[in-house]
């Protein structure tokens, strides 16, 4: 909506302009206007970075509509608000609980959490979103402020052992970023990786967790933060948010159930969290469990938690655990 009119504004009143200028005065003067201009471009960039690496910037919400900086509130992550990115690992010999991936692992941290019934200070990450971190793999990095390759290489030098270790990936991703899958069957190209990264922890961990195949979810492009919205649209639209990775997440569960039979793991499949009854249960009377199409959303944690400790429960019968 502020797009279409701040496009005719730099059309009317600055591009119109410098065109006219180089097409009727090809001067030095007209040439150096031109590349002064160009120099903008950078702080332009800049500003874009910073707008996306504070999601969205939020705050501009905060007198245009308030409504929106509260799901802009509701729709960041868990994750951020506790933990950082990269290599965060305490110098204790020992820990409570790692987890390990990208961010679709990210914003199962909280949940698995306190459903583990731990504390955040019990908990190190090693994560990056974009960065497959199983062992074995060879990946091809797309990002530069944390190298993938450093983390992976520093996770497997380490010998600090833990009470869980908790490993996830979007696992329908980087068919371009790994070079040496075996094959490109969507499932048991993994295996390779996921059974090195289990192997290195199985002296090191009392209990591994495998987080399964996640759900893609439609509908969220409706329940954005915008100047527009408001409370009975967003909760109108919240009937439009659907799995639409139904097929896919059940033909996922074979692959990861025999996983975690030969290897005495726990598995935690995303399908029984959200789909064990139809339909999928994406959000609760006022709320949306999912931000976007596959990162959940802060409203989402205590449901989450509660379904993880279920399907623990039910797994680990003679093991209590008691979400916060």
């Amino acid at each position: 909506m502020i797009s279409i009119p701040a496009s005719w504004i730099t059309y009317r009143f600055i591009e119109s302009p410098i065109r006219k200028l180089i097409n009727t005065r090809p001067s030095k003067n007209a040439n150096l206007f031109a590349g002064s201009l160009a120099f903008t471009i950078p702080l332009f960039a800049s500003a874009g970075l910073f707008i996306a690496k504070s999601n969205g910037f939020p705050e501009r919400f905060e007198h245009l509509n308030p409504f929106a900086l509260e799901v802009s509130k509701a729709n960041s992550s868990t994750f951020h608000s506790h933990f950082s990115r990269g290599f965060q690992v305490s110098e204790q010999a020992e820990g409570r609980a790692l987890f390990i991936g990208d961010s679709v692992l990210q914003h199962y941290v909280i949940p698995v959490t306190a459903a583990l019934n731990l504390e955040v200070s019990d908990v190190d990450t090693v994560s990056r979103g974009g960065c497959v971190l199983l062992k074995g793999v060879e990946f091809k990095d797309q990002f530069s402020d944390i190298s993938c390759n450093e983390l992976r290489s520093k996770l497997y030098q380490s010998d600090k052992r833990y009470e869980y270790v908790v490993i996830s990936q979007a696992w329908n991703s980087y068919d371009s970023s790994i070079l040496n899958f075996q094959n490109r069957e969507p499932f048991s190209k993994w295996r390779p990786f996921i059974s090195q990264t289990l192997e290195h922890f199985s002296h090191l961990v009392g209990k591994i967790i495998l987080i399964g195949w996640h759900p893609e979810i439609a509908g969220t492009n409706s329940i954005q933060p915008t100047i527009t919205l408001n409370k009975e649209k967003y909760i109108h639209n919240l009937n439009s948010i659907k799995v639409k990775n139904i097929s896919e997440l059940q033909h996922s569960s074979a692959f990861f159930h025999s996983i975690a039979l030969e290897k005495g793991i726990s598995l935690v499949e995303p399908y029984k969290i959200f789909c064990e009854k139809e339909p999928c249960q994406t959000a609760d009377k006022s709320w949306s469990f999912f931000a976007d199409s596959q990162h959940l959303t802060g409203k989402a944690t205590s449901f989450v938690a509660n379904r993880i400790n279920e399907l623990l429960k039910g797994q680990h019968k003679n093991i209590v655990y008691s979400p916060n």
